[in-house]
């Protein structure tokens, strides 16, 4: 923001408070979702946030008018959207889907991959170094859209928990 937008140096303040504000406020709105209607859609608004944000992005850098630095906080506020999802999201419909005696071992290798996803940052970078923000950003966005798109074909955690559950997260708070 900014290099290529060139606001100023200032702005990281306000967004690094939107990127909170919207993790905070969707961290209230995934419990309840996730309560009510299971994990599976709490991944979904998560993944759906995550493609938003680059294409925004992709959207202000494009066309750069004067509205940028007041619209460009959006994406960060987006971003906190999908990061706060990791718990609440992610997490919970792995361990709904994971059968009971399998569950460390989709919990490691959940971890791992997690673990192997830290160069990503790295690799976005050389992406930029090596092309442009347009590419960088309709790539994150095209990933964003296909991670959307498996998150909406995910089968429902009820199918994957005991009968004696009434809820897909029930079996997650008794051990």
């Amino acid at each position: 923001a900014q290099d290529a937008l060139t606001l100023p140096s200032s702005a990281i303040g306000t967004f690094v408070m939107a990127q909170t504000l919207g993790g905070v406020l969707a961290s209230a709105l995934f419990g309840i979702i996730s309560d009510r209607w299971g994990p599976r859609y709490v991944v979904r608004l998560a993944t759906a946030a995550g493609a938003i944000a680059p294409l925004f992005a992709l959207a202000m850098y494009l066309t750069q008018g004067v509205l940028t630095a007041q619209a460009f906080p959006f994406v960060y506020l987006v971003l906190g959207v999908a990061n706060s999802a990791y718990m609440l999201g992610f997490s919970n419909y792995l361990l709904a889907i994971a059968p009971g005696e399998s569950r460390p071992i989709y919990v490691g290798l959940s971890n791992t991959i997690l673990g192997v996803m830290t160069i990503v940052p790295t690799l976005g970078g050389w992406i930029l170094e090596v092309s442009s923000y347009t590419f960088l950003f309709c790539l994150a966005g095209a990933l964003g859209i296909g991670a959307f798109a498996v998150a909406m074909r995910l089968r429902s955690a009820q199918a994957t928990t005991s009968a004696c559950s009434s809820h897909p997260t029930d079996s997650l708070a008794r051990p």
